[in-house]
């Protein structure tokens, strides 16, 4: 059925404009993913922000409008130009679509152009159109761009387009706004608007010049209603809440919130002041001090919409709604608070509890570091005292931030992350991964309070049985039993006790007890096979009786959970039935903690499910599954021959273009692909352990990795949701090669006699999420030993100097693991932590002279070894760019984001001044501190890394 409007002219039918749109629209879907607290930036979760990037301008194309909208209009035409390549929205938003970003992997900039019908008006939005009832609706459509973002162009274009078809027009009734574009209402602001303002008293104008739409919008005096389906972040939100009535579909696309503090910004179109009366004081800060989103039942729920409808209804539900409240039969209903929130939100009292635990939180989470909560926080409250001001303060608060130093950083974090999204291969033919095999479901570590564990090959453990946990471990002594994975001449030490019936272990292989003793401390084993003997020498008197504890390392069952949440067809793939059970399980219990803090439904998690078929080698038909595999991820123990018998394997059973991922933290790269018969199809994948929190994935290609291969993986990568950095293939590759000199510095401080707590504190006052001796017992003292050791042999030279890697060998020894033993430099029981006083004791057994050390002396030894080494990095072309080291060390180590990561830190402190401290510790520490030629480079010129 068609519409007419008032004019006569004929309309197509919703149907046909749907359609219409549909060939004209895409959405693009850039996210940072989840983390875990290595990872994450505290209270602001910048890895958990979902950034979206506006859409490249076609080429060729600029902005047609040219009118003397204001005293800015020219300037504005002339940033829009400027930046028709890199158009971005703010921190707003969120997941558009799922599948776009990895077509982007393989194809830099192959997003479709938008062009006007041959009669439209303006660049931002298409004809108004009024229908015969009088409701004037708006369709917000910016041209040539896949997503809406507000600009100041669009908001001079906005206040010409109201003032000429609206404002003026007696007959209209009502105002919707609707986007012209599928799954999509406003995905925020321009950033790089801002960029382009340099005075800040001018942002301040243009900001106010601008909200004088929404402004004049509302003196019309009829019901404003829009029409939400798809992101409505960021400024997006902001316009929607200037509206009268708010209805959005129950589409999974649909987001709400303002991200603005992510950036180190503040909402500054009204949002400050217009939230906290829909939503209450307290939800209002929530969302705008954790810049979170919310879908549509729960924006529902706490009053942020008014309706919710399918998305097929949305047009005419908006629309009718709009005329109901222009004829009186519609009223927006708020939600009534309760009693306690009426005392907490509505009162002086209540308020200044609700300042003091907020202000509480701030300081906690930032430790002062982010200027952009607290000016949130005096934004609402200057508001609530100052109601005639509050849009004033709001603007002169948000110019502010953005012409600080942080708000610069975030704002260069969030471009280098669209900046990775754009590899050109050349030609690599039509690549499209669809089915992913990932080999080895997790490792499993048996690990007691003072024996070193060694990691195991979960398809090693045939006997594993629910009951072993209620073994207690009491000693390595003459009692010993043989795997059968061991070659004869080796025997592993172990002895075990049930609970209640002293039964030790022996070596299968021998009936009775070798002649020998073996002392605590030797590596022991405890795999594959338990022979029971008894033995009336056993002296368990001798021991104390240890807990023994159990450790599952699920990185592949990690990687096969991220994968198949993206679509993609996954095969878990281990030894055995048991080892395949264990990462399923652990996968499927992650889905139901997801179900069950409702960050999925059940139909998403039975799709998940689905995707997702466990097989191992008991399974005779396990081959024909590997078939029409595109892409096999091994995440097996690091062994070089290992790795290499599973990659001769996979390439008798896969096609030739199946690419052979390694998950390997230290094998090269090029070892591996020597044992393959395509070699050009081998290819580094280094994930992080938790894999499903952690953001960043380390992509290395060898030197002769084929251009399909490197689009293959980052194709996968992104659509995992992870953020893809290529890594040249060196020892450590690009992060933990960083993190050596600093673990290095670690020991070497508490040589000098730093305290275990001073250096967290130190730390986490700089801006990381933990401090490094929280850091070693979190990943383990046995891997952050290794690490070190491991790079210590490399070639890394006199950068591993300082240190004294032996003192966490003798912690290692003590059984002291870190947080999955119970003791490390802290001791834990459950949630809680206190630091190990023997840990302590030992520790300061290796003091050679105590130094009087500051927290800006810890601050600069420990940041100085790391920002050199990744300096060397870009020196030695491990990394390709500043930006690419910038976005591993945030999203790899947690390095703070308000400083931007390592080479914008050196930027904001001047390259001079940062190799002249270097040079200042290498006079009083050593060689070790000398910073890398490269620095010295850009200090002669005085360079900065970004511009």
């Amino acid at each position: 059925m068609q519409r007419v409007l008032k004019t006569g002219q004929r309309l197509p039918s919703r149907a046909a404009l749907t359609l219409q749109r549909s060939r004209h629209a895409q959405n693009l879907r850039c996210s940072f993913g989840s983390v875990g607290h290595i990872g994450q930036s505290n209270m602001l979760g910048l890895q958990n922000a979902p950034l979206l990037t506006g859409n490249h301008r076609a080429k060729g194309m600029v902005p047609c409008f040219e009118t003397s909208l204001s005293n800015y209009a020219t300037r504005q035409q002339q940033i829009s130009h400027d930046h028709s390549s890199r158009m971005h929205s703010t921190a707003a938003t969120a997941a558009i679509e799922e599948d776009t970003s990895a077509k982007t992997a393989s194809t830099a900039d192959a997003t479709p152009s938008f062009k006007s019908t041959p009669d439209r008006k303006y660049e931002f939005f298409q004809n108004v159109e009024i229908t015969p009832d009088g409701v004037a609706v708006v369709r917000i459509d910016c041209s040539g761009k896949s997503v809406n973002t507000i600009s100041f162009a669009m908001a001079d274009e906005a206040k010409v387009m109201w003032e000429a078809e609206i404002h003026s027009n007696e007959d209209i009734k009502a105002v919707v706004f609707l986007s012209a574009k599928p799954n999509m209402f406003i995905a925020g602001a321009d950033i790089f608007d801002l960029q382009a303002v340099e005075d800040k008293q001018d942002l301040v104008t243009i900001i106010e010049d601008s909200l004088t739409f929404f402004q004049r919008m509302k003196s019309k005096g009829v019901p404003l209603v829009c029409g939400i389906d798809g992101p409505a972040l960021g400024g997006g939100l902001e316009w929607a809440l200037w509206c009268d009535y708010r209805v959005c579909s129950d589409s999974d696309k649909v987001k709400l919130g303002l991200p603005e503090v992510k950036l180190g910004l503040l909402p500054g179109f009204g949002g400050t002041q217009n939230l906290h009366p829909l939503v209450g004081l307290q939800n209002a800060m929530d969302m705008m001090l954790t810049g979170k989103e919310v879908r549509a039942p729960k924006a529902k729920k706490m009053g942020l919409v008014d309706a919710v409808v399918a998305p097929q209804s949305l047009e005419s539900v908006t629309i009718q709604s709009a005329l109901d409240l222009a004829t009186g039969k519609l009223k927006p209903k708020r939600k009534p608070k309760s009693w306690m929130n009426r005392a907490l939100e509505d009162t002086s009292l209540g308020r200044k509890l609700i300042w003091n635990q907020v202000e509480k939180m701030v300081k906690k989470n930032t430790q002062g570091n982010y200027p952009s909560p607290g000016a949130i926080i005096q934004c609402v409250k200057y508001g609530l005292e100052h109601p005639k001001d509050k849009y004033t303060n709001e603007r002169k608060q948000f110019a502010n931030l953005a012409a600080t130093p942080e708000s610069e950083s975030l704002i260069g974090i969030f471009d280098g992350m669209n900046q990775l999204k754009k590899h050109d291969f050349g030609d690599t033919g039509d690549i499209k991964v669809q089915q992913v095999a990932v080999m080895g479901a997790g490792l499993v570590r048996m690990i007691c309070n003072w024996v070193y564990p060694n990691e195991l090959g979960g398809w090693w453990i045939l006997e594993w049985r629910c009951e072993f946990i209620m073994w207690r471990y009491t000693a390595v002594l003459s009692a010993i039993f043989l795997p059968h994975v061991c070659n004869t001449s080796t025997h592993v030490a172990a002895s075990l006790t049930p609970t209640k019936k002293s039964l030790p272990l022996s070596c299968f292989a021998h009936v009775h007890p070798l002649p020998w003793s073996i002392t605590p401390g030797i590596p022991s084993l405890l795999i594959f096979y338990f022979a029971s003997f008894r033995s009336a020498s056993f002296p368990s008197d001798q021991f104390h009786s240890n807990p023994l504890r159990r450790c599952h390392l699920q990185m592949g069952a990690g990687i096969a959970q991220v994968s198949a949440e993206r679509g993609y067809n996954v095969l878990l793939k281990d030894r055995n039935d048991e080892s395949v059970a264990r990462g399923m399980s652990h996968v499927h219990k992650s889905w139901d903690q997801k179900k069950k803090r409702k960050r999925m439904t059940m139909f998403e998690r039975n799709i998940n499910a689905s995707n997702l078929v466990g097989l191992s080698d008991q399974n005779p038909s396990w081959h024909r599954h590997f078939e029409n595999t595109d892409l096999v991820i091994e995440a097996v123990f690091e062994d070089l021959q290992v790795k290499k018998d599973l990659l001769a394997n996979v390439e008798e059973i896969t096609g030739d273009h199946c690419v052979f991922a390694t998950n390997t933290s230290a094998i090269p790269i090029r070892d591996i692909a020597a044992g393959s018969r395509r070699p050009q199809n081998v290819i580094g994948m280094h994930y992080f352990s938790p894999v499903p929190k952690m953001p960043l994935l380390e992509i290395i290609p060898h030197e002769g990795t084929s251009d399909a291969a490197k689009a293959a993986a980052l194709q996968v990568g992104m659509k995992q949701g992870k953020t893809c950095i290529f890594v040249k293939d060196v020892p450590g590759f690009y992060v933990n090669r960083c993190l050596g000199p600093f673990l290095v510095e670690v020991s070497a401080l508490l040589k000098d006699g730093a305290g275990l707590e001073d250096l967290d504190r130190s730390m986490v006052k700089f801006g990381m999420p933990v401090g490094p001796i929280t850091l070693a017992d979190e990943v383990g003292i046995d891997v952050t030993s290794h690490v070190a050791s491991f790079l210590s042999k490399a070639d890394l030279g006199s950068r591993m100097d300082g240190g004294d890697v032996g003192l966490m060998s003798k912690m290692i020894e003590k059984g002291w693991l870190g947080k999955k033993s119970g003791q490390g430099f802290y001791t834990y029981n459950g949630k809680k932590k206190t630091i190990n006083n023997e840990a302590k004791a030992y520790v300061n057994q290796f003091v050679d002279t105590k130094l009087d050390l500051s927290m800006a002396d810890m601050q600069d030894r420990l940041v100085t070894r790391l920002v050199n080494e990744a300096a060397k990095c870009l020196e030695d072309e491990i990394i390709a760019n500043p930006t690419v080291g910038d976005i591993g060390m945030v999203f790899g180590t947690g390095f703070a984001p308000f400083r931007g990561g390592p080479f914008r830190y050196i930027d904001q402190q001047g390259v001079g001044n940062f190799v002249d401290k270097m040079n200042r510790l290498a006079d009083k520490h050593g060689h070790q501190f000398e910073p890398c030629q490269l620095l010295k480079d850009y200090a002669s010129i005085d360079k900065k890394f970004h511009n």
